[in-house]
């Protein structure tokens, strides 16, 4: 009957427009989340600190969360200077313990190649012997860092040359 149609007909524009609404919500959602960050801030940041403490195998309180982590002026968010910061806590919290090393910067403190051994030795102890290097031999200790760091051996699969990874 006729009434039957009206009631199909009215059903499928209701339908229909439901179907247009969602698909505009999940437009909206769509680009929402593009234009949004993966992660806030604030997450990346503790997932930083966390991951720096297990490495540096650091007791994790709060007390030390405060004193590592410093607010930039922009509400949180962290900038070059405290990232910088950061890294070069990591640094001396990783080379700690090294003779003729004293992180202060990424200059001078990295000028006689002692830093970088101390660095890559404090990860891969067996690929050097640390204490037969000098700060007076420049050249050689960034030769054996640099080296060391290349070709120590890597959890993936070695590289055709079988030197280990290799970028």
């Amino acid at each position: 009957s006729i009434f039957d149609r009206e009631d199909e007909s009215s059903s499928r524009q209701g339908s229909l427009a439901a179907l247009e609404r969602r698909q505009a919500e999940k437009k909206k959602e769509l680009l929402k989340a593009q234009s949004l960050p993966k992660t806030s801030a604030t997450q990346a940041r503790k997932a930083m600190i966390e991951k720096l403490e297990k490495e540096s195998g650091s007791p994790s309180s709060p007390a030390m969360s405060r004193v590592a982590v410093q607010r930039s002026s922009s509400f949180g968010v962290p900038n070059a200077n405290s990232i910088k910061q950061m890294l070069l806590d990591w640094c001396r919290a990783k080379t700690r313990g090294y003779e003729h090393v004293d992180i202060q910067n990424f200059s001078s403190s990295w000028s006689d190649g002692m830093a970088f051994c101390a660095l890559v030795h404090n990860f891969f102890p067996e690929a050097f012997d640390y204490t037969q290097l000098t700060p007076q031999n420049r050249r050689r200790n960034f030769e054996v860092a640099f080296s060391s760091a290349e070709y120590v051996p890597h959890p993936s699969p070695p590289c055709s040359a079988g030197r280990g990874w290799v970028p």
